[in-house]
């Protein structure tokens, strides 16, 4: 599925982007969605990385200005389950090219690793 949305970069629109689901076992869960000009080389990446035994998850794609709203107020209200989240409009997710990633366990899984070593030779950083 596809659909459009607006992309925010420092508190303004910047223009309205392509986006592509990205569905389980891609994804932790259904309804993950990045920018379509990300696509083919975010599937590289997962096709490289599987070549090395690596299995790339996202946990969390593109954030609609909702989405961003409700993960911000949840963040700065200190509730449980809560991590730090960008103030909407600010955040990189309303770009459609930031990613979260599952097993990355702050840098000392196979997963992070290979991603540190390897994302730059697909354009991530």
């Amino acid at each position: 599925m596809n659909l459009t949305e607006i992309a925010y970069r420092n508190g303004s629109s910047i223009v309205n982007i392509e986006l592509i689901e990205i569905k389980t076992p891609l994804a932790s869960k259904d309804g993950i969605f990045i920018a379509k000009t990300q696509f083919d080389a975010y599937m590289k990446m997962v096709r490289a990385a599987a070549q090395d035994g690596i299995k790339i998850v996202l946990n969390s794609g593109f954030r609609s200005n909702e989405q961003q709203t409700y993960l911000y107020n949840g963040y700065i209200n200190g509730k449980p389950g809560f991590n730090v989240a960008a103030k909407p409009k600010f955040s990189n997710h309303q770009t459609g090219i930031a990613f979260d990633f599952a097993n990355t366990n702050s840098g000392k899984s196979n997963v992070y690793k290979w991603l540190a070593k390897n994302a730059t030779k697909f354009g991530f950083i």
